[in-house]
This record gives structure tokens, C-alpha cells and sequence, in this order.
């Protein structure tokens, strides 16, 4: 065998490395229906915690057979909705404290605005009909909110030595929210791995970028 014959074997052997590793990648990056279900390990693998996806995905029988990354992000949608909304009793609970005690509150009022926003984003793209539409507007909102928030923190802003044991609960539900929203999104940016304009007018407010209206002076 010449060496022309065996370089055009390895060519041919090397572009079928590339189809079924294409293939492979296929499985969990597209979003329309794929001929197996979705590889959750290679999904999760993408996420910043892998084995926590792995352990929320895995409790719900429906996404081991997903065949399109839809069901998996709709899955997520609930999960958000469900912290929001279980959030909420808590902040209403917090102000009527806050009232009461004349006092003041930075870090639950920071908490508060937070998750505010991430039930409000919920609340314009969960219902919108166009599925593509939905995911993107679930991005664009996903990419504003960690930008801001991965150098804004309310832990970092508060003194934490001042919060009331309600709002260091608050703060915990914020951060169990926190990591849905971190998986979601990375799942989510293989659908649309565009990066979102800020001057973008369809895109969602940005979060404020520090404690203007918050009242930091713990004093009472």
C-alpha cells in the first residue's frame, strides 16, 4: 500500500471521527427533536454544578427522555416559579416586621428587588407563545441578570451581622433560586449562544448596579 493510499485512508477515518463526534454534540446542543433522548451527563457537564443538574433533571422521569432541550428549560421555568412564588410570603412577612419595628432592612430589601426581577421576567417570557421567543427573551433575561449580579451581591453590600435571622432565610431561598437560574442559563445559551446587547430595547431592564433606594444605615 503507497503512501497516497493510506493517506487517504486516515483523511477518510479522521472525517468520521468529525460526523460522529458532530453527532454526539448534536444530542443535547440543538433544540429540535434529535433521534435518541439527550445525553444529561454531557448536558450537566456544561453547567457550573453538574452534579446538582444532574439531581434536579434526574427527579423528573420526563426529561430522561427528552429528545430536545424544551422540555428540559420548561422544567427549569416551573422550578423558578416555584421559588419565586414560595419567596414571596417570606418578603411580605419581612416589611411587615420592617413596619412594625420602625427598623431598617438592607439585605432583605436587596434580596427582595432580586428575586422581584427574576418573577417578573418569569412572568413576560413563561407565557409567551412562540417557543423560540420564549428561550430567547429567557436568555437575554438570564445573561443581564448574572452579569450584574456576579459582581453585585447583597451579601457583599449588607453586613450580614446586622440581617435578622428572617432575612439570612431569605438569603438562602435567593441562593437555591440563584443556582436554578445559573443551570438553566447554561443550558439555555446552547440554544442561543449569542451574547445579549445592553442597549438591546427589546432585551429586559438591567438590575440596579448598586444601593441607590436601599437603606443601608442599620441603625434603629
Amino acid at each position: 500500500m503507497d503512501s497516497s493510499t493510506l493517506g487517504s485512508m486516515f483523511l477518510l477515518l479522521a472525517l468520521m471521527f468529525v460526523v460522529v463526534a458532530a453527532k454526539d454534540d448534536a444530542d443535547w446542543r440543538t433544540c429540535t427533536q434529535a433521534d435518541v433522548p439527550i445525553d444529561l451527563q454531557a448536558l450537566c457537564s456544561q453547567t457550573e454544578d453538574s452534579k446538582a443538574c444532574m439531581k434536579f433533571l434526574s427527579a423528573f422521569p420526563e426529561s430522561r427522555a427528552a429528545r430536545s432541550l424544551q422540555p428540559l428549560l420548561e422544567l427549569y421555568i416551573k422550578d423558578m416559579a416555584n421559588k419565586t412564588e414560595e419567596a414571596k410570603p417570606l418578603i411580605a412577612l419581612l416589611y411587615k416586621k420592617q413596619e412594625v419595628r420602625k427598623s431598617h432592612m438592607c439585605l432583605g430589601d436587596c434580596l427582595a428587588t432580586k428575586i422581584n426581577d427574576v418573577s417578573k421576567a418569569l412572568a413576560a417570557f413563561s407565557t409567551t407563545v412562540d417557543i423560540n421567543d420564549k428561550f430567547i427573551k429567557m436568555d437575554h433575561f438570564l445573561q443581564r441578570f448574572f452579569r450584574v449580579n456576579s459582581y453585585y451581591k447583597c451579601e457583599d453590600k449588607c453586613p450580614i451581622t446586622s440581617a435578622s435571622v428572617d432575612e439570612i432565610t431569605l438569603a438562602d431561598k435567593f441562593q437555591a433560586l440563584w443556582n436554578v437560574l445559573e443551570q438553566a442559563g447554561r443550558i439555555d445559551a446552547h440554544m442561543f449562544p449569542t451574547e445579549v446587547d445592553d442597549d438591546d430595547p427589546e432585551a429586559p431592564p438591567l438590575p440596579p448596579t448598586d444601593l441607590t433606594g436601599y437603606n443601608t444605615d442599620t441603625s434603629s
